[in-house]
């Protein structure tokens, strides 16, 4: 029963990136290596960590059932955050993710994380099943134990750089800071 994965979070955007920033700050992170990776947030999910997507590498052409804060997915880092979190396990991802997948109504994913395909999703079957905390505690270890180089960067551009380049390893790089710092700047004043 898939319905007792739903997340329910209340928190606008600007509250959820001012956790973050403070979350990240705390751990050790420069201003300017927790501003990166907010911006780098800011492009994922917009800080909704109950977003759901229909995600994937178009380098492998594996595509899964994913979201939260950094687009966490089945054949990324989704396991991990499944491991770190205790619940609900990677067996009952899958078992959502093959549900969805036999449903025979899931548009293709044709374009990953598509509007159509996060929002089918959320009707029919359940939002992000790891609650802000979760998400944000499993980054942290990240940055503690295999990403400590985002405390030193020297520029939130550089740092939302290096993050995109180390953590998230898209296919093509932007500079996130350029695109998203005036939003993450508005909602830490806000």
């Amino acid at each position: 029963d898939f319905s007792q994965m739903r997340v329910n979070e209340s928190n606008t955007p600007a509250n959820v990136c001012k956790y973050c920033y403070k979350a990240f700050m705390e751990c050790g992170c420069s201003e300017y290596g927790a501003l990166g990776i907010c911006a780098n947030i800011a492009a994922e999910s917009g800080f909704k960590p109950d977003v759901i997507t229909w995600d994937g590498s178009t380098k492998s052409g594996k595509f899964g059932i994913g979201g939260g804060l950094c687009g966490f997915y089945r054949f990324g880092a989704l396991p991990e955050l499944a491991q770190h979190a205790k619940k609900p396990s990677i067996a009952d991802i899958e078992k959502l993710d093959n549900s969805i997948r036999n449903c025979g109504r899931l548009p293709l994913p044709t374009t990953p994380a598509s509007q159509k395909n996060a929002k089918f999703i959320r009707e029919n079957f359940c939002n992000f099943p790891y609650t802000l905390e979760q998400q944000v505690e499993y980054l942290i270890s990240l940055i503690n134990d295999r990403y400590s180089g985002i405390k030193t960067q020297s520029s939130p551009s550089d740092a939302a750089l290096w993050w995109c380049k180390k953590y998230e390893k898209p296919a093509h790089v932007t500079d996130r800071w350029q695109q998203y710092g005036k939003t993450v700047t508005k909602y830490l004043q806000s």
